[in-house]
């Protein structure tokens, strides 16, 4: 009788341990997918960034505004080492004054006010808040491109905002061809300004939009946007993390223009 119940009771602590193993084995299962669906170790998330036109009202007060080179020097110092210094005449815009937009107080702005924005050859830009620029190298080699730029970092686009400077020794750069030059987002952004980013940039010889040509933007390697039109866009959804903004200018069907100032790239971070 005590062999019985024995043989009974091993039965049913068999039959509860196997009923565990299998509840568990289904449980493990049901689990499974979930984590099948996370990426693997090291490879990061889509981005979901959301890039929209700016679209502003036109300021004709800013017609006016002109930028032209007046000097441009070039000094040696006792080890040999050169300095230039640029001149430009600013007409009708006041450099170091913030700039008046209802819609720019939520982009990052500069305290230094109204400047110039300064790219030597495929450079990031140096702001500039006086029209004399000191600048370390001799620039008489180099392109240079400076063009006004309001407080919160958005060029003023029209013709005589700009002055470019392309050496007649540069027979790689043709003058006439279409050049595109990255402006914003530069640097670093933390707290409110990392909620709208402004992503601008400046073309020379592509008459957007009549002429057809497209600026491709890429972030991280990850093709993000193809805008049309040459105007001010904001970007929005951008996580915290260090990025590379790549932009190339392409030609009416997408074909590639080539040429050292066909793309432009920049670095920014999201704190």
């Amino acid at each position: 009788m005590i062999t019985m119940k024995k043989s009974v009771l091993l039965s049913f602590i068999n039959a509860l341990i196997l009923g565990l193993v299998l509840t568990s084995c289904a449980f493990e299962e049901a689990r499974k997918p979930t984590y099948d669906n996370l990426p693997p170790t090291g490879e990061e998330l889509p981005l979901d960034i959301d890039i929209q036109p700016w679209v502003m009202d036109h300021d004709s007060s800013l017609d006016a505004a002109s930028l032209s080179l007046d000097t441009m020097m070039v000094s040696l110092d006792t080890a040999g080492n050169a300095t230039t210094t640029l001149v430009f005449n600013v007409e009708s815009y006041t450099l170091g004054m913030p700039s008046q937009h209802s819609d720019s107080m939520h982009l990052a702005n500069s305290t230094g006010g109204q400047h110039i924005h300064l790219i030597v050859e495929d450079k990031p830009y140096e702001a500039h808040y006086t029209n004399t620029i000191t600048v370390e190298g001799d620039l008489t080699s180099k392109v240079f491109l400076a063009f006004l730029s309001r407080s919160y970092h958005l060029s003023l686009k029209h013709e005589a905002a700009h002055y470019l400077y392309i050496p007649a020794n540069r027979s790689d750069i043709n003058p006439t061809s279409p050049m595109l030059f990255a402006s914003r987002p530069k640097g670093a952004y933390e707290g409110q300004d990392t909620e709208s980013v402004l992503l601008d940039f400046f073309v020379i010889n592509a008459n957007m939009p009549k002429s057809g040509y497209e600026v491709v933007v890429k972030i991280n390697g990850e093709s993000t946007a193809r805008l049309s039109e040459w105007m001010p866009y904001v970007m929005t959804g951008l996580p915290a993390g260090d990025y590379v903004l790549n932009l190339e200018l392409q030609g009416k069907t997408g074909e590639k223009l080539g040429g050292m100032y066909a793309t432009a790239s920049q670095n920014f971070s999201i704190q």
